[in-house]
């Protein structure tokens, strides 16, 4: 199985892969995540097993802060996992969910990468390695929610800091 970690190399990587990606895909000054993408973000998290202070600081920056996608998981891969308090084995599921975040995010489209959290059991090496490995994950999205994302990320009225 391909390496699961986050070596610096691949930090650095991904970031860049994340980040440009991220500047063309999500304009305005927040994220346009709903409720439901939110709360998945936030179980994906809590089923990989990290720790619940992190996990408090998830919601804080998507929910409250409303950081952009893109620029969480650049935190992200900037180590802003670490330093919650946790255990060894938190940290690496932190780790881990971390750099399934930033692959999906840099190999799919927002409403992919949602519904791959809601559908795909990331507990199951042989999906993450599929991930890690690049290999295409089929999943069938719903061309309206297609739609209503490309409305959200174009949509500016509204928008609060």
């Amino acid at each position: 199985m391909e390496e699961e970690f986050l070596t610096k190399d691949l930090k650095y990587k991904l970031w860049n892969e994340v980040i440009s990606k991220g500047r063309k895909q999500e304009k305005g000054t927040i994220n346009k995540l709903d409720k439901d993408e939110l709360t998945t973000i936030i179980a994906t998290a809590e089923a990989f097993g990290c720790n619940s202070a992190f996990i408090s600081q998830i919601f804080w920056d998507l929910y409250t802060a409303k950081y952009k996608l893109y620029d969480w998981i650049g935190m992200l891969l900037s180590d802003r996992y670490k330093g919650y308090g946790e255990t060894p084995t938190e940290l690496k599921n932190a780790e881990r969910f971390t750099r399934t975040m930033a692959e999906l995010y840099a190999q799919y489209s927002i409403p992919e990468m949602i519904t791959i959290l809601r559908e795909i059991d990331f507990d199951i090496p042989a999906f993450r390695e599929k991930l890690f490995k690049r290999e295409r994950i089929e999943v069938f999205v719903p061309e309206e929610y297609v739609k209503d994302w490309e409305r959200r990320l174009k949509e500016k009225l509204g928008e609060t800091i």
